[in-house]
């Protein structure tokens, strides 16, 4: 297809500058004068003066900008459709910029010449990608930074495919989001996620789909795409199929490519597939080499039952053919029954012409470019930089390219730059590259960094031989690897890489994505911690489901192993959770001055291979973190070369929750600089983290511990160090004298569910600031008030209505001025609901009397009785026997003289064992650490505790709730109907006293539901009278 541009006279025209705000600005007139901010992306249009027949290939265009100092950027520029063509700037200092294009063709005025400025203000945002630069290497090659050098950590969300059709752009088939691509960003950007990892399948080789790739604009190229097929093509030397010789490069219009055969061993064919039958003129084809050619070509309207077309068995000297044809057949064989000179059956280009002689290949491929395509991918792109994210870009996988088509993947390596390139994005070339052409590859690595102005992070992915190439190539910045999927891995093979010179930053860019081929979560997390332990300046995640986006549980595209996991599914997968929490914790621990040092600790008892402890300090020793895989025994160690004259505080980190555990707030090495590391909790991976404390600020203490939570709460924080000033975030960044002051307890909540994490320091003048405390808040809001119908007997103003009081927020509810008795606050539910307990967060402890009240059908019945609620952070939780009503209200009864004013009121009907620290669940005796007390309570059938072997009589499973709690009803869960007495107690505040007393349990898919007059107590325990064998309950819950 021939694309003609209108004849356009470009006139100048009066612009004002732009709003500041935009990541991208679009303007009609390069005469103006453009205004962005340092580091955000403007747009610059220019009109051709000129038709050209094809403007992708006909014309290039460059500008120069010059800023401050002297500053000289030269970047590419893009054609963005019709006669349009648009320079994408970002500056990299504040001030004035001056630019001037050039174009291939001097002639076309509206290209070439042209001048204009561009104001370059201070970032106003938050944003780390616009406050520090771009991604680049640092100078030391072992990690990588933003551009004023500070220290860039890579956590990828691997998104193969999400600048295609396969991540919807503008629909979703998840109720939580409009948008499949907009819904899967947010929610890694939330989980502290630095890069969402893409790739865009330039040259269309069915890894996105059958036809090819497109998304909502369209497709890549604007071609007529045949499907090729062939009795076999070229294999390397390596354990890999090579798709340099793949069929559809006899189809690509490109001299330079073939389809080369896999041997010498005759007959081989190729064949295409027109689609529908065609009333065909000739074929001609053009041979590898030239030989004396034994051929025929066959036609067909079924794939079934061929007619020879032309024979040419008894053999034609040359390598170019044409042979005229009259058929009318879908499908076209030629088959190679030998060559006298013994060559490799080899095809570079075949060609069917139909009736009309048009010439039926992939005319327009990887030439007559689309732009629907990309301005679609504009969109995805810009709307990941747009909350944060660096965008790691690769062209296409690598198994094409070869020297014959180099010229392509640079021409489109140059459109990605231009396109993309004042956009925080990193460069990550071909995936797999080995399996194409290496060299080629290298050549398209170096020309992408030489006309890349801003000099960014530049790599290729690597396939899973992990070749250590390119280290004297300055435009190779990292070894961007692939571990594969399906095994633990060796510390040995990240160390490798990292040990190499002259020295690279090393990523870990693909292994064990979760859940592939059926792999374990536990794998992801472990190969994480692993590659970060042994070098890994980051990690790229990834999961079945979401690296080839599948749709729903019937999209069976590019599944590995089993059944389809669909998107939906997938971004809730555990261990991207918990990447989140590793990421956290290096950030905390300065990782960048980290480095590998297996010698400083002395193990006992520790295992080999894959599961080895793995240790990483900096230089003086000040910080020390261990990483314990998963094992079968646990075990312990000796830490070396501390200093004798300082102080040391040691935790634990559990990688699987986040949950930080103090093993010594302050201990002093032995007169050798020693200290006796205690064995890890479990036989599960948990992480070491040792760091000096002399003369530095205790760290904040939060008074509610991280946790899982089904209502908000109040977390206040405290440090040991008097005079310390504490620094809290909750938006997941790091905490800095610049954060906000604590100054009172914070109110946790949120609408939906949601985790919050609060990251603190202390700091002192004349001390070091405090190590960072971590704590993450799993929010499950199960308040059955929320998203109902709301009214009040009054209220301040408009803005504090009754329904500010159950959104899931810090807004408030106030009643009209001085009116207390009386008052109330009111939810209806439209139907009946089941509630035990009700959370109350209030402004000012003004209240002093107050009732929950529920609608019992005719009138107010009284559900709890109070007298004060509280403050702002520190929400009151009541419970009473679960009522069931239509409406339920707060009504108060006295107060201080001011009104009430209420921030939330919650009502839930709660499971009261649920959710609680695991050191609040205890039992007499377990049978092994997989089957602890605390296994009883997390709401999962699968999992058990269960009694010492053979014992019964005496043995009981508890749980502290932490607060005196009022209960009615326990449901049990047993294994083998095993029980034949048992009795339901509470502590009563000095003695265990009886709820109920019973004979059998039953089984697992019948759960016992037992009921009893309320009680009130802070524990509760299932307590054992009798049984046949020692006890298994799958899951006791409170009500």
């Amino acid at each position: 297809m021939k694309r003609r541009v209108s004849l356009v006279i470009a006139f100048l025209v009066m612009f004002t500058s732009l709003a500041v705000g935009q990541l991208s600005f679009s303007v009609q007139n390069v005469h103006a004068a453009y205004s962005t901010e340092i580091w955000k992306a403007v747009d610059i249009a220019l009109h051709s003066s000129k038709s050209y027949s094809n403007p992708f290939m006909d014309v290039e265009i460059s500008a120069t900008f010059t800023g401050p100092g002297g500053i000289a950027l030269t970047i590419p520029g893009f054609w963005d459709g019709g006669n349009t063509w648009k320079f994408r700037f970002a500056p990299t200092a504040t001030g004035t910029w001056s630019y001037t294009t050039a174009a291939s063709d001097p002639t076309d005025t509206g290209l070439h010449g042209q001048t204009g400025t561009v104001m370059s203000q201070p970032y106003s945002g938050s944003l780390n990608i616009y406050k520090h630069g771009f991604v680049k290497a640092d100078p030391s090659n072992r990690y990588l930074t933003y551009n004023d050098g500070t220290p860039f950590y890579w956590l990828a969300d691997t998104h193969w495919m999400g600048l295609s059709y396969r991540e919807r752009w503008g629909s979703s088939n998840d109720s939580r989001w409009s948008s499949q691509y907009k819904g899967m960003v947010d929610k890694r950007v939330k989980q502290g996620f630095s890069v969402y990892q893409m790739n865009f399948f330039a040259f269309e080789q069915g890894d996105v789909d059958a036809t090819g790739t497109y998304n909502e604009g369209g497709h890549v190229w604007n071609y007529e795409r045949y499907d090729a097929d062939a009795s076999s093509f070229i294999t390397s030397s390596t354990t890999y199929d090579s798709y340099v010789a793949h069929p559809t490069k006899a189809l690509d219009n490109r001299e330079g490519t073939m389809w080369k055969a896999a041997s010498n061993v005759y007959p081989q064919w190729f064949s295409m597939d027109l689609k529908t039958n065609t009333a065909l003129s000739k074929v001609e084809t053009l041979f590898g080499e030239n030989d004396t050619w034994r051929y025929k070509i066959e036609g067909s309207t079924d794939n079934v039952s061929y007619t020879t077309l032309v024979d040419r068995t008894s053999g034609v000297s040359g390598d170019t053919f044409s042979d005229p044809v009259s058929a009318a057949v879908r499908y076209v064989r030629i088959t190679i029954t030998g060559a006298t000179g013994g060559s490799t059956p080899s095809i570079r280009e075949f060609k069917v012409f139909n009736a009309a002689n048009s010439l039926m290949n992939w005319s327009g491929f990887a030439s007559d470019l689309n732009p629907g395509f990309w301005q679609n991918s504009d969109l995805r792109i810009q709307y990941a930089v747009e909350k944060g994210l660096v965008v790691a870009l690769g062209i296409d996988w690598g198994r094409l390219l070869e020297s014959g088509n180099e010229a392509d993947y640079k021409r489109m390596a140059r459109y990605i730059v231009a396109r993309y390139g004042a956009y925080p994005t990193v460069w990550t070339g071909g995936g797999e590259y080995g399996q194409g052409s290496a060299a080629s590859w290298k050549n398209v690595l170096d020309y992408t960094y030489a006309i890349d102005a801003y000099k960014r992070a530049n790599t290729l992915h690597n396939d899973y031989t992990n070749t250590i190439a390119f280290r004297n190539d300055d435009a190779y910045h990292f070894d961007f690897l692939q571990g594969g999927h399906g095994a633990l891995l060796d510390k040995s093979y990240w160390l490798n890489h990292y040990n190499e010179t002259p020295t690279k930053v090393v990523i870990e860019g693909e292994a064990n994505y979760e859940n592939i081929n059926g792999i374990p979560s536990y794998y992801t997390r472990e190969t994480a911690w692993n590659a970060n332990m042994a070098g890994s300046a980051g990690f790229s995640y990834g999961a079945e489901g979401l690296w080839q986006a599948t749709w729903d549980s019937h999209d069976t595209w590019q599944v590995w192993g089993g059944t389809p996991t669909p998107w939906y599914n997938a971004i809730d997968k555990p261990a991207g959770e918990q990447m989140r929490y590793m990421k956290d914790f290096f950030e905390a621990a300065n990782w960048w001055t980290l480095e590998p040092n297996h010698s400083v600790i002395s193990w006992s008892g520790a295992p080999s291979g894959t599961q080895s402890p793995a240790v990483k300090t900096n230089p003086d020793r000040s910080s020390i973190v261990a990483y314990y895989p998963s094992t079968t025994t646990t075990y312990s160690g000796i830490l070396n070369g501390l200093n004798v004259s300082d102080t040391y505080m040691a935790r634990w980190l559990n990688p699987r929750t986040g949950k930080y555990t103090m093993i010594s707030p302050n201990f002093l090495p032995n007169a050798s600089g020693q200290w006796s590391i205690p064995s890890q909790p479990s036989t599960e991976d948990w992480t070491l983290w040792v760091t000096k404390i002399t003369n530095r600020v205790s760290p904040p203490i939060m008074s509610t511990g991280g946790g899982t939570y089904d209502s908000m709460l109040g977390v206040a924080m405290t440090t040991t160090t008097s005079g310390a000033t504490i620094h809290y975030t909750t938006d997941g960044t790091t905490p800095t004298t610049a954060s906000p002051v604590y100054t009172a307890p914070l109110l946790i909540t949120s609408p939906s569910p949601e985790t919050i994490v609060i990251k603190a320091i202390a700091v002192k003048s004349g001390m070091t600031t405090s190590p960072q405390s971590i704590e993450y808040y799993k929010l499950l809001t199960q308040n059955v008030a929320f998203n109902r119908t709301y009214s009040s007997s009054s209220q301040y103003d408009a803005s504090q209505t009754a329904a500010k009081a159950f959104d899931g927020t810090a807004s408030n509810w106030q009643a009209a001025s001085g009116k207390y008795a009386n008052e109330w606050l009111q939810v209806d539910f439209g139907s009946n609901v089941t509630f035990n307990s009700a959370v109350i967060s209030e402004y000012g402890n003004r209240t002093t009397g107050f009732r929950v009240e529920y609608w019992n059908g005719s009138g107010w019945s009284t559900a709890y009785t109070g007298t004060t609620i509280g403050d702002y952070g520190s929400p009151l939780t009541v419970t009473f026997p679960s009522v069931t009503a239509s409406k339920a209200r707060l009504f108060f009864i006295s107060g201080t003289g001011f009104q009430p004013i209420i921030y939330e009121f919650e009502l839930l009907n709660r499971n009261h064992a649920l959710n609680k620290p695991v050191s609040n669940y205890t039992s007499s005796s377990r049978y092994d650490d997989n089957q602890s007390a605390d296994k009883a309570f997390d709401g999962s059938s699968l999992t058990n505790w269960q009694a010492a072997n053979n014992l019964f009589s005496g043995q009981w499973l508890s749980v502290d709730f932490g607060q005196s709690v009022t209960f009615s009803k326990a449901v049990i869960t047993e294994y083998g109907n095993r029980t034949t007495g048992y009795r339901v107690e509470y502590w009563n505040g000095s003695a265990w006293a009886t709820a109920y007393t019973g004979t059998t349990i039953g089984d697992v898919n019948t759960p016992r539901t037992v009921t009893f007059p309320a009680v009130t107590g802070s524990q509760a325990r299932l307590y054992f009278t009798s049984g046949t064998m020692q006890p298994i309950v799958y899951e006791i819950a409170i009500y």
